[in-house]
């Protein structure tokens, strides 16, 4: 994929968000809310590279020059796997740990920043080689 380099910065960028975030919380003496800041991001940023590697397999499934597989179903079956195991990994965080909800926001909120920032200060996305299509009237 041509915008590695941008889903790389991006990915770095929400980890020093987060980090951020957590040492931005520890004067207030509220461990609870920088853990809760930490677990956020580890979260958020597993949940992008698990997004982006099985992104890859789904755009490589599509390729018309290789012979299909069934790798389709397998990864989009993954994707709502990996959905339910986040929410309820959440909802068990939330009901049995005792964290900070919004410190838990803050957190998953980090990739959300990384984007925007990297949408208006990250590297360029790569140009692709094909020509614009033009759509009919």
């Amino acid at each position: 994929m041509g915008n590695e380099r941008l889903l790389n910065w991006v990915t770095v960028c929400a980890g020093i968000l987060g980090l951020l975030g957590v040492l931005a919380t520890l004067p207030s003496g509220n461990y609870v809310l920088a853990y809760s800041v930490a677990i956020g991001t580890a979260v958020a940023v597993l949940n992008l590279m698990a997004l982006r590697r099985m992104g890859r397999r789904l755009i490589a499934s599509l390729d018309p020059a290789q012979p299909p597989r069934g790798d389709r179903a397998r990864t989009t079956g993954l994707f709502l796997l990996k959905i339910v195991l986040v929410l309820g990994g959440l909802w068990l965080l939330l009901k049995w740990v005792p964290i900070d909800a919004l410190g838990l926001l803050g957190g998953l909120s980090a990739v959300v920043l990384a984007v925007i920032l990297g949408t208006l200060f990250g590297p360029p996305a790569a140009q692709s080689d094909e020509a614009p299509r033009e759509s009919a009237p």
